[in-house]
């Protein structure tokens, strides 16, 4: 019995989450939503990302170095998980807000 295996690996979203580069009112074929609206998972399929996610975007960077954050909610890592990531490994760019606003963001992810 032949099996399949299938993976989904996203890479250098830098904040990215909606259709938009923030620049106009203008949906574009972009962002880490449009992206996971894709994911078909199931028993044989992985999900990961390879980094650089925290800082890019306005969104991205308004969320990420916010202090006033609700402790274990971040943004960025609640859609991760509710994509179904299996991993998700920091690029060099996500330590651009400190280690402590990564290790909140990592913290947060399931």
């Amino acid at each position: 019995m032949e099996k399949q295996a299938r993976i989904y690996y996203t890479s250098d979203v830098h904040g990215y989450l909606f259709p938009t580069s923030y620049g106009d009112r203008e949906e574009r074929p972009m962002g880490l939503l449009n992206c996971i609206s894709n994911f078909k998972k199931d028993g044989n399929t992985l999900v990961f990302d390879g980094g650089d996610t925290l800082q890019g975007a306005p969104f991205a960077t308004y969320t990420t170095s916010r202090k006033e954050a609700v402790p274990g909610i971040h943004p960025i890592a609640m859609v991760y998980n509710e994509a179904g990531y299996d991993a998700v490994v920091p690029g060099n760019h996500d330590f651009n807000f400190g280690y402590e606003c990564l290790a909140e963001y990592v913290q947060a992810l399931k």
